[in-house]
């Protein structure tokens, strides 16, 4: 339920921001059951949600705030990116250890690509056309070439990776260790950890304001966000939220 309620209100901030001004479109949109990841496309004017509880994605138009096109997926789609400089879109199946590559236009999956187990966070670099992503059970990030749709390298040592974020040059990707209270920072030139941001308990999501240098980290067990500053790799603050953010 909270994983719809956050989709629910992700996808009425996206409406509101891309609203035509159109009163008579819809202001609500159904997609597949348990929408878990929410990926946007503004340029193309289109969204795409990952509904965990129906093994599919959902193509929406958003002028005309409506699913146009629904996807087959694997077993437990999560997490949802989309490359927007090649429109293709990725989706992680949770429970079959896969990732499935979605071309929009043909409204069908044209790759899918064994990563580690239990993929839940995935994220792209589109400039150099990478896609990372955080498997679970693994402890392990798997590099995927987003042109061969093959993994080309895998990132080990992580306790428990949840959330992805990569530096704004792409040369960082930093990564939430759930089991480990921690947020590593790993330089993907050389493929190593070059920081760790303590945290605390259970981090999870990750959001990351380039212009600031501020990393913000959804803490589940301790219903807190950290707020570090990602030049010292310090927490300079920890807010209260709700329970299991």
């Amino acid at each position: 339920m909270r994983a719809f309620t956050l989709a629910l209100l992700l996808l009425s901030a996206l409406l509101a921001t891309c609203s035509s001004g159109n009163d008579e479109l819809p202001s609500t949109i159904s997609t597949g059951a348990k929408p878990w990841g929410v990926a946007l496309d503004a340029e193309r004017g289109r969204l795409y949600t990952a509904n965990e509880g129906q093994g599919t994605v959902s193509i929406i138009d958003l002028d005309r705030r409506e699913a146009i096109d629904t996807v087959a997926a694997g077993n437990g789609p999560s997490s949802i990116a989309v490359n927007r400089v090649t429109g293709f879109v990725y989706v992680t199946n949770a429970f079959a250890d896969t990732v499935d590559v979605i071309d929009p236009g043909a409204a069908a999956v044209v790759a899918t690509v064994p990563v580690g187990a239990q993929p839940w966070a995935i994220t792209v670099d589109e400039a150099a056309n990478r896609i990372y992503v955080a498997n679970a059970v693994a402890g392990s990030i798997s590099v995927i070439d987003g042109e061969a749709n093959v993994v080309i390298d895998t990132l080990s040592g992580v306790d428990e990776p949840w959330g992805l974020e990569l530096s704004s040059d792409g040369g960082e990707l930093y990564v939430s260790a759930a089991a480990g209270r921690q947020v590593l920072v790993f330089d993907l030139e050389s493929g190593t950890v070059t920081g760790r941001f303590d945290v605390e308990d259970r981090p999870r999501g990750l959001a990351l304001d380039f212009a600031a240098g501020l990393l913000y980290v959804a803490n589940a067990e301790s219903a807190t966000v950290s707020v570090v500053d990602i030049a010292d790799g310090t927490a300079i603050a920890s807010v209260p939220v709700e329970n299991v953010p």
